[in-house]
């Protein structure tokens, strides 16, 4: 707290760190394992990085002890009812089949921050109704996967409309993507929970270029089986409530 007032009122910029919020292992759907993920992102110059796979925490228990000079954040991007969300500083999986305001909820009540990720990815992605109803810590609207810059361009406008801050992200789910996109926050001290406070305050930019066209083509492919497993969910839904 002093340091803060310290640095308002000398108007001392923050110091800032380079983090990559959106980052998948070999304990969801990623092809590279945590410690290639973590001598990755150290490569490329990150100060640290959410790992957040699919419905699984396993990533960040082992990461600590293969590294300590990163930043590791906790997380999941978990999917819910509504689609998916990203959960970070959270240490433990939500109950299953939440939907995104009940996942939302859980977050916060242990001290962590709900993200959007991929706002405008279709089957996949949260409405925005549901936006407006959960009213996330941020959104991440630059994604280093995300095939057509039209879709960027509606998450940032999204945003905007709804003042919410903005983060980048590389959603890699290979070593070699790792920080492709990144988040710039202005931390008070270089901890997990004060770049979690920072987030939601506000005090950070998307930075870093789009993946390579081939990403972005397993990206189209994901879609593709998304779209498949949404369906079969839907009439298998259908199927339940027919039979009752």
């Amino acid at each position: 707290m002093q340091y803060r007032k310290l640095v308002e009122r000398l108007k001392i910029p923050l110091p800032t760190l380079k983090i990559d919020p959106h980052v998948h292992t070999r304990h969801s759907d990623s092809s590279s394992s945590v410690k290639d993920v973590l001598n990755a992102a150290r490569q490329r110059g990150l100060d640290g990085i959410a790992l957040t796979d699919h419905d699984n925490i396993g990533s960040w228990i082992s990461a600590p002890q293969l590294d300590s000079d990163l930043l590791i954040i906790p997380g999941i991007e978990v999917t819910t009812k509504d689609g998916h969300l990203l959960l970070l500083g959270i240490k433990e999986m939500p109950p299953e089949d939440l939907d995104a305001v009940a996942a939302s909820d859980y977050t916060r009540k242990r001290g962590g921050i709900v993200i959007v990720p991929h706002p405008k990815i279709p089957f996949i992605s949260i409405g925005e109704s549901i936006i407006e109803r959960i009213r996330p810590d941020a959104i991440e609207t630059y994604n280093a996967k995300v095939p057509f810059a039209y879709i960027t361009r509606k998450s940032i406008k999204l945003a905007e409309r709804l003042r919410i801050p903005q983060t980048g992200g590389s959603d890699a789910h290979s070593d070699k993507t790792v920080g492709d996109m990144y988040t710039v926050v202005e931390a008070e001290d270089r901890t997990v929970e004060a770049v979690l406070d920072a987030i939601k305050k506000g005090k950070i930019r998307p930075a870093g270029k789009t993946s390579s066209r081939l990403e972005k083509v397993k990206m189209l492919f994901l879609l593709g089986v998304s779209r498949l497993m949404f369906w079969r969910r839907k009439k298998r839904r259908s199927l339940i409530l027919l039979e009752n």
